[in-house]
């Protein structure tokens, strides 16, 4: 991190996108690491993230907004976050074309569409899904959907424990200790995004109070006093 500072303190004018990108992804592990939650959109850029599908921004109130495009809304974040980690945000649906939308929060490698190397948890309401929760390989349909009540605005937690799944919309535990039917991406190289594909709509989406940690336990539910470390192993 030092020596990239100082390389971009020296840097010509079109090679310091570059280095905010990596500074950012850069102060996105090193806080981490240090086991400290991280906001990812303080700095009301998307330096640290890269577009794949709909048009992205930072808001003002450091919102991230994305406008679909033919094929959804797809950002991946570059820095390394580690397979047990816990994610948050508040999505919040601002317009959709025809009453119809998803959006959701992302993890593996390789965030990008037509890719199985990473997994999605999506909340949606759509003409034949109804409104649904889930988790599922990319953005394919999913083994266990979960029928519920799909507001234009949602808390939603997920957590990546060893393997294990959970997912918490609006604080109500969605899916617990939940094994994949497909083989998940796991490891130190894992990064996370926020998507949703098409539904045949144009939507805007906007992520709110994005707020990422990496987990060293079994994790509690939101809320609740975090696990100490010695039931890494209780059982499951």
């Amino acid at each position: 991190m030092v020596l990239l500072d100082k390389a971009r303190a020296a840097a010509p004018p079109q090679a310091l996108p570059y280095f905010d990108q990596r500074l950012a992804a850069g102060r996105i592990e090193a806080e981490m690491a240090a086991g400290r939650p991280v906001t990812p959109f303080s700095s009301r850029s998307l330096a640290g993230w890269t577009p794949v599908n709909g048009t992205w921004k930072v808001d003002g109130d450091g919102a991230l907004v994305a406008t679909s495009d033919a094929a959804g809304h797809l950002i991946s974040g570059d820095a390394h976050v580690g397979s047990d980690v816990e994610i948050s945000a508040d999505i919040e649906i601002a317009s959709t074309s025809n009453g119809q939308f998803q959006a959701g929060i992302l993890f593996g490698r390789n965030l990008t569409i037509g890719i199985p190397d990473w997994s999605s948890f999506r909340v949606k309401k759509t003409a034949h899904e109804g409104e649904v929760a889930y988790f599922s390989p990319g953005f394919d349909r999913p083994p266990r959907p979960v029928s519920r009540h799909i507001g234009l605005k949602t808390h939603v937690v997920v957590q990546s424990w060893q393997g294990h799944l959970w997912a918490y919309v609006d604080g109500d535990p969605v899916v617990t200790d939940y094994v994949p039917e497909w083989r998940m991406t796991r490891g130190a190289e894992t990064q996370i995004g926020f998507g949703g594909y098409v539904n045949d709509n144009q939507s805007v989406v906007r992520y709110r109070n994005v707020r990422l940690r990496r987990l060293s336990a079994r994790p509690s539910p939101p809320g609740a006093p975090a696990a100490s470390a010695s039931s890494e192993h209780a059982p499951r």
